[in-house]
């Protein structure tokens, strides 16, 4: 039975402290992430890319900066989820800076690989130590609602784009990767490392041991279905200004009005998927829902949305949905894997997984723009991953919500 304390009372003291910095510093990576998306069309036109040229570009750096997290973050399970925290915040600052100055594609291509992988390392690191400390009974609430550092990420480099990009240039908006210095500071001064590190174990951090036996049945579903998710995001969200920039016509000022109040929305997302992952329903069940009307909300988007008005709505749909089931898959993610492994399980199934789908979902959908068009480039991109992703979902265990980690740990071992 579940303690009738107020739900308030529980989120205090050092747990409180560490959500509200861990929150601080991913909001940092996620400005940088949505500037690089800001900035893609004046980008372009710099260097004269193609549409699919700017997708491969895009999806190259994904795809290396994703083996550069998973790397990282299997050293978090052995020697600690602060170090490579401090060290992901700090190293996303500082290359994500650089890119004021480069001067080639080739040199663009390397700043923004570096600050991928160390920008994604965070992603693991607060969701290892926030799991590791939250009071069971608002775990879910705690580790979902980290994510709302995507919208508010978002929302605040739509704002700084449209007031930065018309008068001082893409490269100008990169100044704001800078804020993530007092998040370092921050992490030094506040975060412990976590009471259930494993330092001492030998499998601590082994990717190898994601897939040992009953593991793998967790693993692969849960890498694909994110590698599908993150395919729509990659094609749908990354490359969205450039669609309602090129094909819709909307300028500047108006695509980052757009985005940021679609993204407000997805604030909404985020609080009622998480509050009934939490209390109504299993985290699963709310992830395969939520996906699901995602990817329809993504084709009706992509067919019938053409003027201001239908854009917002529609977007704003999509955008509850697919931005809100990512309040609740991270607590599950981590819930699936072991505290000695958790750091890599989260890094591996799901941030390489992301990245993965990150680095195809550009080229894909580039690459069907300029053969297909808009339309048919996020249907195939955008509405049909999401719809799979839905389904490998149900291949997953749904795991009780409020149990001690503990529990949750002796459970899964009796399944394996």
């Amino acid at each position: 039975m579940r303690a009738s304390k107020p739900l308030l009372d529980e989120f205090d003291g050092y747990p409180r402290r560490l959500w509200l910095v861990c929150l601080f510093a991913y909001i940092t990576v996620q400005v940088e992430f949505a500037l690089w998306s800001i900035a893609l069309p004046s980008i372009r036109a710099e260097f004269g890319l193609s549409s699919a040229q700017v997708g491969a570009l895009t999806g190259l750096t994904f795809a290396l900066g994703g083996i550069m997290v998973v790397a990282l973050s299997s050293l978090a399970d052995r020697f600690g989820r602060r170090l490579m925290l401090l060290a992901g915040t700090l190293g996303a600052a500082v290359f994500s800076s650089l890119h004021v100055i480069v001067g080639g594609v080739v040199a663009l291509a390397l700043v923004r690989t570096l600050t991928i992988g160390c920008s994604g390392l965070v992603f693991p690191s607060t969701g290892a130590l926030v799991t590791e400390e939250a009071p069971p009974r608002i775990r879910g609430l705690m580790v979902g609602l980290l994510q709302i550092a995507v919208p508010v990420g978002w929302l605040v480099a739509a704002l700084i784009g449209a007031s930065v990009l018309d008068d001082w240039g893409w490269r100008a908006l990169f100044a704001a990767a800078l804020l993530g210095l007092p998040a370092v500071l921050l992490v030094r001064r506040v975060v412990r490392e976590s009471p259930l590190m494993h330092t001492t174990d030998n499998s601590s951090g082994r990717i190898a041991s994601l897939f040992a036996l009953g593991m793998w049945r967790r693993t692969v579903p849960l890498f694909a279905a994110q590698a599908c998710f993150a395919l729509a995001f990659g094609g749908g969200f990354v490359l969205m200004p450039l669609y309602l920039h090129d094909h819709l016509g909307f300028d500047a000022a108006a695509t980052g009005v757009l985005v940021a109040l679609a993204n407000a929305m997805g604030l909404l997302g985020y609080l009622a998927s998480a509050w009934i992952g939490e209390f109504h329903w299993t985290r699963r069940n709310t992830i395969v829902v939520s996906t699901f009307i995602a990817g329809a909300s993504f084709a009706v988007f992509a067919l019938f949305a053409r003027s201001h008005a239908e854009v917002l709505a529609t977007f704003a749909l999509l955008t509850f949905f697919l931005l809100g089931t990512s309040a609740v898959k991270l607590p599950y993610i981590a819930e699936l894997y072991p505290s000695e492994i958790r750091a890599t399980g989260i890094a591996f199934a799901s941030s390489l997984a992301i990245h993965c789908g990150l680095a195809f979902g550009p080229a894909i959908v580039g690459l069907l723009v300029d053969r297909a068009g808009w339309s048919m480039a996020l249907i195939v991109g955008g509405a049909l991953p999401l719809v799979i992703a839905s389904g490998l979902f149900l291949l997953l265990r749904p795991l009780p919500s409020g149990l001690a980690m503990q529990e949750i740990e002796s459970q899964l071992r009796q399944t394996r």
